[in-house]
């Protein structure tokens, strides 16, 4: 079982300070694919590309939340687990706020790819039409209210690493999908994994990814190492209740 971050919101990863973190600590790095969306080479940088090649960077396609299943009893389970939550967290956290002006030009809008919600949560389609939240769409995009995409992909994220077969944990570079994850996750150790992998040193801009993959290649026991004593401090820090704990 690999060791996997899986980096949201966009498919591209344009921070390359995360880049060049993940891939030295973590086995593989992952985004969020559409499924069925065949051109998402075309949307990744040059060093996301070569890490693909090297087998460093994978994508997890959002199908993975379902077929992992074995049966169909399981996945029309977690379909209506990912519909409920992201219909309950949307009323609570933001609904009130982003409708309380009916102009939803003067929000900023998100593009968010009709294959990540479309077939997997309906439920969310329709509840986005019937509250006027939706602010336009066309044949592959839905044009949303920034926060409730926010809140929509941070949700996807959690599920799909839960569906993942290796261990998968969701992280960002974006402060406000940080703040949502810290209220719907119900892993822990994932959210400590996360916060201490920020506080890793980061390899210098003037190392390359090559030198960096054959420093992890060479040194994968002392690295699997550092891991296991890491794994030990996280299992502290995961007992913590709160935020400011």
């Amino acid at each position: 079982m690999h060791r996997k971050l899986l980096y949201y919101p966009y498919i591209d990863i344009p921070n390359l300070d995360f880049v060049r973190q993940a891939i030295l600590y973590w086995d593989k790095l992952s985004s969020i694919v559409p499924h069925e969306y065949d051109y998402y080479k075309s949307d990744l940088n040059p060093h996301i590309q070569y890490l693909e090649n090297e087998g460093e960077y994978e994508p997890i396609f959002t199908s993975t939340l379902y077929f992992h299943c074995e049966n169909w009893k399981e996945t029309s389970l977690i379909k209506q687990k990912f519909e409920k939550e992201v219909i309950q967290l949307l009323k609570q956290s933001c609904l009130k706020e982003t409708i309380q002006d009916m102009n939803l030009k003067n929000y900023r809008t998100y593009k968010l790819h009709k294959n990540k919600i479309i077939g997997y949560g309906d439920k969310i389609y329709e509840f986005l039409k019937d509250r006027k939240i939706l602010i336009k769409e066309d044949i592959e995009w839905l044009y949303l209210p920034e926060k409730v995409a926010d809140t929509i992909m941070a949700i996807l994220a959690k599920y799909l690493a839960i569906c993942d077969q290796d261990y998968t944990v969701p992280a960002t570079d974006k402060e406000s999908y940080e703040k949502i994850a810290f209220r719907i996750s119900h892993n822990s150790k994932g959210l400590a994994l996360n916060f201490l992998f920020k506080e890793l040193p980061i390899p210098r801009s003037d190392v390359t990814l090559e030198d960096i993959i054959k420093f992890k290649r060479k040194r994968y026991q002392e690295l699997l190492n550092f891991r296991q004593f890491l794994l030990k401090f996280i299992s502290q820090f995961s007992k913590a209740y709160t935020i400011e704990e």
